[in-house]
């Protein structure tokens, strides 16, 4: 999802911003794609990427902060204060349809040159990198 966002704006089509990801996309992501989504938006120049805290952040995070919070409803509730406002106005918002999304991959060193896999049948390869930089972390 993340390389076809970059490659409709662009490798500075965020820059100085910050990006919100948000949806039933987003909300059915476990944290370890959230994670990747969020730190990829350096890719497209942004500050940062986030998305909104829920109960998923706080189950991940329970072990780390279950000494904070009795219950994790009171943490969700805590944790809640950090979501936009429902009010909240934005620079820009872009909807990213992913239903029909394929699996995307970039050709050559650029970011935004994305391509669906299946476009690549074909094409000789001498390097592959398979993942993102930003889910080393597994």
């Amino acid at each position: 999802m993340i390389l076809s966002i970059i490659g409709r704006i662009g490798v500075a089509g965020a820059t100085h911003h910050v990006i919100e990801f948000a949806g039933p996309t987003i909300d059915a992501m476990n944290m370890e794609a959230r994670m990747t989504l969020c730190n990829m938006a350096i890719e497209v120049g942004a500050a940062s990427g986030i998305c909104a805290p829920d109960a998923t952040t706080v189950a991940y995070l329970w072990e780390f902060i279950k000494d904070e919070f009795t219950t994790k409803q009171a943490a969700l509730k805590a944790y809640r204060t950090f979501a936009a406002d429902p009010d909240a106005t934005y620079e820009m918002a872009i909807e990213h349809r992913v239903d029909d999304l394929t699996p995307q991959t970039t050709d050559g060193f650029r970011p935004d040159n994305v391509k669906p896999v299946d476009r690549m049948a074909g094409t000789p390869v001498d390097q592959v990198y398979i993942g993102s930089c930003t889910n080393g972390r597994i």
